[in-house]
């Protein structure tokens, strides 16, 4: 939803459809690339929808832009992280993309290997947690880092990522409940000490 009553539907044969007061209201078809619809977000500076499905594209009132292609690649859950620039950030199979205003303000990282992040997380300092089916990862200067290195339980996949406004960092995973990251320490909080089950969908 975008905070006027409008709400935007995506499938995965590239149908996009905005609903008012319950009625279908546009219909827009987007062709290139992958068809499945991965995600959408809302700027409410520019009143436009960003839409990824292997590419990036922009949505107004009445037009659907074509903004970015990602050449193999296939941009997931997207997040805004300055809405005056419109820069998003996006995950993919083997990195991430920084997404602004223009073509001069789009930046990949591509790590040259399998991470497939699914949900990342800006968080203080400008780190960056990427979580994916391999575990979770820290990026920080353009370097990637595998937490799994250290701790195994960061190998397990990450289904969603959190921070308070103390700065703690909370992990959901499938399998090992959640753990909590706050400066140079951790903790898990799992079956026994608090959860009902330890395969946690979302935060």
């Amino acid at each position: 939803g975008n905070g006027k009553g409008e709400v935007l539907f995506g499938d995965n044969v590239g149908n996009l459809t905005i609903i008012d007061d319950d009625k279908p209201q546009k219909f827009f078809r987007v062709r290139d690339y992958q068809s499945s619809i991965k995600s959408f977000v809302y700027n409410p500076i520019s009143e436009s929808y960003f839409i990824s499905n292997g590419a990036i594209y922009e949505l107004d009132s009445n037009h659907l832009i074509s903004k970015f292609s990602i050449e193999s690649a296939s941009p997931n859950k997207m997040q805004i992280l300055d809405l005056n620039e419109n820069t998003i950030l996006s995950g993919f199979t083997n990195g991430i993309s920084f997404i602004g205003k223009n073509e001069s303000n789009f930046r990949i990282l591509d790590f040259k290997k399998n991470i497939y992040p699914e949900i990342t997380l800006l968080a203080k300092d400008s780190t960056y947690y990427l979580g994916s089916i391999q575990g979770l990862y820290r990026l920080k200067n353009d370097s990637v880092f595998n937490l799994g290195n250290s701790n195994a339980f960061f190998c397990e996949r990450v289904v969603d990522l959190a921070q308070d406004s103390s700065g703690r960092v909370f992990i959901a995973t499938r399998g090992r409940g959640l753990m909590i990251l706050e400066d140079n320490s951790q903790s898990i909080i799992a079956e026994g000490n608090g959860l009902l089950s330890n395969d946690l969908t979302v935060l």
